[in-house]
């Protein structure tokens, strides 16, 4: 059960950050609000990382992961919403719906 509304919440707020995203996007662009949204993220993250991991455990190599999943992301993202900002609504969320599956 518990799994069940972490993911309800997890999806409402992927669709409320793209509803967002996609409005700001139309008029500021889709890089400049994509890099607000990562920076922000990243910020977020490393105060986390630092306030509860220890730095110690992980490898150079599974840093080396982490940064190449990060940057992954970050293109996909931005793919994401140039798709959203050059085709139709209908014919773009069936292949983002299939995104994370990928």
């Amino acid at each position: 059960m518990i799994a069940l509304c972490l993911g309800v919440g997890a999806a409402l707020a992927w669709g409320l950050h793209d509803f967002c995203v996609r409005g700001v996007s139309q008029s500021s662009g889709v890089f400049a609000s994509i890099l607000t949204v990562f920076a922000s993220g990243i910020v977020i993250l490393i105060g986390v990382a630092v306030l509860f991991s220890d730095p110690k455990l992980m490898s150079a190599h599974c840093y080396r992961l982490s940064i190449a999943s990060g940057l992954s992301f970050a293109i996909g993202g931005v793919a994401l919403y140039i798709a959203f900002a050059i085709g139709p609504v209908r014919l773009v969320a069936p292949i983002i719906g299939a995104y994370p599956i990928l």
